[in-house]
């Protein structure tokens, strides 16, 4: 803490996390919490899943098929792409057990033929 003016800040010598003209620890504080919530939802999520190596592959699969609906780069296709396909697994899962995972990828190539950039993605 070389050069803190104040307690609990960051600072290096040059340049720190936080402001040095307005003596606010906003980046500080907002990284700490950050930590802290992620830690928290990790630690309470672990007994929900049994560790092995293919446990996260569901979920990896899903968050590429919400970045690939959603557009690359958009935050807000990444929530609109979630939403549908949250809401196409629930109903998968209740009407069409055996499909599930299939609705998603046919939901995934309608849109990508449709529009290749996904959603809100912009055409480069």
């Amino acid at each position: 803490m070389v050069g803190a003016n104040h307690p609990g800040c960051i600072i290096g010598p040059r340049d720190g996390l936080c402001h040095r003209g307005t003596g606010s620890c906003l980046y500080t504080a907002v990284f700490v919490f950050g930590t802290w919530l992620g830690a928290v939802g990790g630690g309470l999520a672990c007994p929900m899943w049994v560790f092995s190596r293919q446990a996260w592959g569901d979920v990896i699969i899903d968050a590429f098929v919400v970045a690939v609906i959603g557009g690359l780069g958009s935050l807000k296709g990444a929530f609109l792409g979630a939403l549908i396909i949250g809401l196409l697994s629930s109903f998968g899962t209740r009407f069409i057990p055996a499909f599930d995972m299939f609705l998603t990828f046919i939901l995934m190539a309608a849109i990508l033929l449709w529009r290749p950039q996904g959603l809100f993605g912009e055409r480069t």
